[in-house]
């Protein structure tokens, strides 16, 4: 759920129902709304866009996901700006973890490109060296 205050934080409004977006943190970059996190796809990190404040919102790109979704996902996304990219880090479960939730890795990542990207983008590649 996304909610907004206008009273600086004496009463809050439901604005929108994100179905499925956990884990997620919201951002405004170039007077658009963004949240980026773990869909419900268990594992999958995806970032959406809003243009109207928050109301609705549009599934911008899958940015990470791994064909095992039994012991493989990525979770509990922090991330910063550098230039014009995002960098992030993930608690990751990949390999020989015991199940999805089970995080064995943090792993790093650079999106380019988050502003142009859309649902027609592969996402990052995924792999631990």
């Amino acid at each position: 759920m996304v909610f907004a205050s206008h009273d600086r934080g004496k009463s809050w409004s439901r604005l929108a129902d994100l179905k499925g977006q956990w884990w997620s943190t919201l951002f405004v970059h170039r007077d658009q709304l963004y949240i980026m996190g773990t869909s419900g796809l268990w594992g999958h990190v995806v970032i959406r866009r809003s243009k109207d404040g928050g109301k609705t919102w549009k599934l911008n790109s899958i940015i990470l996901q791994h064909p095992d979704r039994k012991n493989t996902a990525f979770q509990y996304v922090d991330w910063q700006f550098e230039g014009d990219d995002i960098i992030f880090v993930s608690r990751t479960a990949y390999g020989e973890s015991h199940n999805f939730h089970d995080a064995n890795y943090f792993t790093f990542h650079r999106l380019s490109g988050f502003r142009t990207r859309n649902m027609d983008d592969p996402p990052l590649k995924a792999e631990l060296r």
